[in-house]
């Protein structure tokens, strides 16, 4: 619990809004994408049934790290357990970035699955996991080599 010291300390103003201004648009958009796949897609414990990982969206690694989504440069490689993307390779797993058609392809999907914003809750979960469940299936036909 915390005291009431705790409770009355203050912290000094950190202007978020000025730093967000400063930024480029590209920065912006890659951030963005990157904060909704980090709370849309990173490991969920009801996901370990579906695909043994515990994730929505293929990736290798512990937790997802910054794509680049501007650029469209998304790397993916083969862990032999599934294809995914891996944006930190420190296992030299076989990889590759995706094609230009593909990114397009695993960003319609993904788009499909975040922008789910009709129907009551079930409605919603029931749609948006089938998306997540689209893309990882999608995922597994590419090859890397």
């Amino acid at each position: 619990m915390m005291t009431k010291e705790e409770a009355e300390k203050t912290y000094p103003r950190k202007e978020m809004l000025k730093g967000l201004m400063t930024q480029e648009k590209k920065e912006l958009i890659n951030d963005l994408y990157n904060r909704i796949v980090r709370d849309r897609a990173d490991y969920d414990e009801k996901d370990k049934d579906v695909h043994g990982h515990g994730k929505r969206i293929p990736y290798i690694g512990w937790f997802w790290r910054d794509a680049n989504f501007v650029d469209g440069i998304v790397p993916i490689a083969d862990c032999e357990r599934f294809i995914g993307i891996i944006e930190s390779n420190k296992w030299d797993y076989p990889e590759r970035n995706l094609t230009k058609d593909e990114f397009n392809k695993f960003m319609e999907l993904l788009e499909k699955a975040m922008s789910v914003s009709w129907g009551s809750g079930d409605d919603m979960n029931f749609y948006t996991e089938a998306r997540f469940n689209e893309l990882w299936d999608w995922f597994q036909t590419l090859t890397v080599k």
